[in-house]
This record gives C-alpha cells, sequence and structure tokens, in this order.
C-alpha cells in the first residue's frame, strides 16, 4: 500500500517460503529489494511487517534486528504474532511455535532495539 509517499510491505526474516512464479527464494528476495531501493530512491518511506516463524527463533533477535536495520535498511518495522485470532480450528491450534521460545525471541528483540537506538544501555 501507498499513503502519502509511505509503502508498507510483507517480509519474512529468513525468507523460506515466498519466491516469484517458477523462481527460488533467492530470487524473491533479490527483486524485493530492488523494488524497495526503487520505492526508496523516488522519495518514498518503506515500512515493513514481519511474522516471526522457527527460523526467525533460531536466527536470534539480534541477527533478525540487524537483517531488518542493517541489510535491508529499514527503520520502520512491525511485528504481527504468529497467533491467529478469533475462533479456534485445525490450522490455528497447529501452529508449531513454542510460546516460551517465542518470549524468549521477542525479548531479545527488544534488547536489541533498546541498546541499537540509545533507549538503554545493556553493558
Amino acid at each position: 500500500m501507498k499513503f502519502g509517499n509511505s509503502i508498507g510491505s510483507s517480509v519474512d526474516y529468513p525468507n523460506r517460503h515466498r519466491k516469484v512464479k517458477g523462481g527460488a527464494v533467492k530470487d524473491f528476495n533479490s527483486i524485493w529489494l530492488g523494488k524497495a531501493d526503487a520505492a526508496r530512491n523516488s522519495g518514498n518511506h518503506l515500512g515493513v511487517i514481519a511474522v516471526p516463524s522457527d527460523a526467525s527463533i533460531e536466527a536470534g533477535g539480534e541477527t533478525f534486528y540487524d537483517h531488518f536495520t542493517r541489510v535491508l535498511g529499514i527503520s520502520d518495522f512491525q511485528l504481527n504474532t504468529p497467533f491467529a485470532g478469533g475462533s479456534a480450528n485445525t490450522v490455528k491450534n497447529g501452529y508449531p511455535l513454542d510460546p516460551e521460545r517465542l518470549g524468549v525471541f521477542f525479548t531479545e528483540l527488544v534488547d536489541v532495539w533498546m541498546e541499537r537506538t540509545g533507549l538503554v544501555s545493556m553493558k
């Protein structure tokens, strides 16, 4: 979506599923980054939404944060919880993320964010 020179996109890290038709995951990542750079070079602000996965948790909060801020150059990203709302059903009940590991991941991510933005010194 685009609103007043602000564009939002969903991006997963690490991306293990999104791909261009007939292509590979790495092709999607490369194309996405090219389009993101083009949008920024045209004067647009780019924000992203990510949903953590087991692979995100395995990567850890610091690597996750670095991917968005240093690799992609994103200064505005939002995380959505990987748990669907509404009435329970088989798909929602079968989501494989361990809530305790997810809590540790979120804590690591907030600690890194607070340290990197100067809100709190973790030393």
